[in-house]
């Protein structure tokens, strides 16, 4: 059913956490074909693609797409699809086939900043079309070859624009927490502060007994 392409470079913890994630989806058929994209590495990450028996391509991202068809998923090493989301892809390819997809970001951790960061990142996809690497892109070659030449994700997104793309109702996990606290997170997470700042100085100017009627604003302000 699908291609997954993972671009690395010196990853091989991350390519192994992602490889094991798609184990049950490639059993199944539903992963038809693994391209790792390698820039480089010299660690173990040709070793890890071997034995998972996934191709390697160093010749470049363009050349690993043009092997992957007709639908392709293109997932940084460390970012890890997590349970049912092999339906949630199945039900937007065939719903949405002109639509490229992406994850719910998930991040490790059980405390209240792991929730914000998650939070902003939904609202940067949502409002922003900023799709962050861990979230995955799911697309058809066709449309990837109908944007013209791409040598990187980044490029994929500048072409398809926050029109193009949806959310496919499923999450990854960023298992790299390097990544996961990056500065791009930190840039998201100000854009919900300053949305909370903002609901909690309309709620001030209500008497209390109103402020039930608001839930979003306090939802808004919690999150401050």
């Amino acid at each position: 059913m699908i291609s997954v392409v993972i671009p690395t470079l010196n990853d091989a913890p991350g390519l192994t956490a992602t490889l094991a994630a798609l184990t049950p989806a490639a059993i199944d058929g539903f992963v038809r074909k693994v391209i790792v994209s390698d820039g480089g590495s010299s660690d173990e990450t040709f070793e890890v693609a071997e034995d998972a028996g996934a191709a390697v391509v160093t010749t470049g991202f363009a050349d690993a797409i043009g092997q992957a068809r007709p639908w392709v998923l293109i997932l940084v090493a460390g970012a890890r699809p997590q349970v049912g989301w092999e339906q949630a892809a199945h039900a937007h390819m065939r719903d949405w086939p002109d639509k490229a997809g992406y994850f719910d970001i998930a991040l490790p951790g059980l405390g209240i900043g792991a929730r914000v960061r998650e939070a902003a990142a939904r609202l940067g996809s949502a409002v922003f079309g900023r799709v962050l690497p861990a979230q995955g892109l799911l697309i058809t070659n066709q449309q990837i070859q109908s944007l013209g030449p791409v040598a990187s994700r980044e490029d994929l997104l500048r072409g398809l624009g926050r029109s193009q793309m949806r959310r496919i109702g499923a999450r990854a996990l960023d298992s790299n927490t390097k990544r996961a606290k990056s500065t791009k997170f930190r840039g998201h997470r100000r854009a919900i502060d300053t949305r909370a700042k903002c609901s909690a100085l309309i709620l001030s100017r209500f008497a209390q007994s109103r402020a039930s009627a608001y839930p979003e604003l306090c939802v808004l302000c919690a999150l401050g």
